[in-house]
């Protein structure tokens, strides 16, 4: 009887070891799996933060863009301004001289 229960046993730990070898296994493939998501999420969060910096790049070239349109634009104004200015002087100049003839 002895050797059969020990048959049995050794059958039975053979069993077990198949199946811990199985486990070990699926959690290397689990581990492999939870490796290439975590650099795929590596990858991801580069992609993200080299646009990032793109879209504050590009943002900040609007923005200078933006300012030396608007300085460009008050520059006309303030040319327009100083040459209604001069002619405003011009003008008042020929009505004082023309109020001075009439004295």
């Amino acid at each position: 009887a002895l050797p059969i229960s020990a048959s049995k046993a050794e059958v039975a730990a053979r069993g077990c070891q198949e199946q811990a070898q199985a486990l070990a296994r699926k959690a290397e493939d689990q581990v492999q799996s939870l490796e290439a998501l975590a650099t795929r999420a590596q990858e991801e969060a580069a992609l993200a933060s080299q646009q990032a910096k793109l879209a504050e790049e590009q943002s900040a070239e609007a923005m200078k863009s933006l300012l030396k349109t608007e300085s460009a634009a008050v520059d006309e104004v303030r040319s327009e301004l100083n040459a209604f200015i001069d002619e405003q002087r011009v003008f008042c100049g020929f009505l004082d001289t023309e109020q001075r003839s009439y004295q």
